[in-house]
């Protein structure tokens, strides 16, 4: 974490190794806490395979203390996934999140990293989706959000047109049954836009805002997606299209509220 402004000071956490060490390395994407001030997140290379990992960051137990890594899994490159780049969400027990490679197509997951209920006892992956790369779309860069139970995000490749879409995984109703895939938005490549590369947000009334790396004026747009009432399809509105000068282009990350 750093800062320029003066008075700021910046301070090393943990500095990884690479694939030599197992530790991971790589780190693309943000951290998230749980209640006793741990950090998680992703590394998109390194680890016991070289395919990436899942980490835990432990505080000190005394203040200026080293905080201690944990490798919680390492990606082995198949049907697991590979090569995390995006955040995870913690629902207080699970790390759910996003592989854009690997899988049972090679086009990425979403994928559920659950505690053991023995501390010596490995943390167990499961595979929430396979991303066949087609009109489901496949490569998903960015990670996932939580709302209601089901999850949300975007992915870069395939869809209805191409272009890459926004989904909707929802949970199953029986315990073990698979989840329930729906793109919701198929982008276009044209004025709509095009390769999403970052998730989405919620705002009110459960429209999502996000951004998309090409299309609107041809380098990309802010968008809004408005769920239908009553059972109709989501609808999409440019609230910007980057027009490739001191405006900027090709949208890599989301946007906040």
């Amino acid at each position: 974490f750093m800062h320029t402004a003066p008075g700021w000071t910046e301070t090393v956490l943990y500095s990884f190794q690479g694939t030599s060490a197992g530790d991971g390395a790589g780190p693309q994407a943000g951290l998230v806490f749980d209640k006793k001030g741990a950090l998680y997140g992703t590394t998109s290379g390194g680890g016991a395979f070289g395919y990436g990992t899942i980490f835990k960051l432990t505080p000190p137990t005394q203040p200026g203390g080293p905080w201690t890594e944990t490798v919680l899994y390492s990606f082995k490159g198949g049907t697991d996934g590979s090569f995390p780049g995006s955040d995870l969400i913690f629902d207080g027990t699970s790390l759910v999140g996003t592989t854009p490679f690997g899988g049972a197509s090679g086009f990425g997951t979403i994928f559920e990293l659950t505690p053991p209920k023995k501390k010596t006892s490995p943390w167990t992956e499961t595979i929430l989706y396979n991303f066949t790369g087609r009109s489901d779309g496949g490569k998903p860069y960015g990670g996932v959000v939580l709302k209601t139970k089901a999850l949300y995000g975007t992915v870069l490749d395939g869809g209805p047109s191409g272009q890459g879409a926004v989904f909707e995984l929802s949970p199953p109703a029986v315990a073990g049954n698979p989840w329930t895939y729906a793109v919701l938005y198929g982008f276009t490549g044209g004025t709509d836009g095009g390769k999403p590369y970052a998730s989405v947000i919620f705002g009110k009334a459960g429209v999502l805002y996000g951004t998309t790396g090409l299309g609107g004026a041809g380098y990309g747009t802010v968008f809004e997606l408005v769920p239908g009432k009553n059972g109709a399809p989501w609808t999409e509105k440019v609230l910007y299209s980057f027009g490739g000068g001191p405006d900027g282009s090709y949208a890599r990350y989301g946007v906040i509220a």
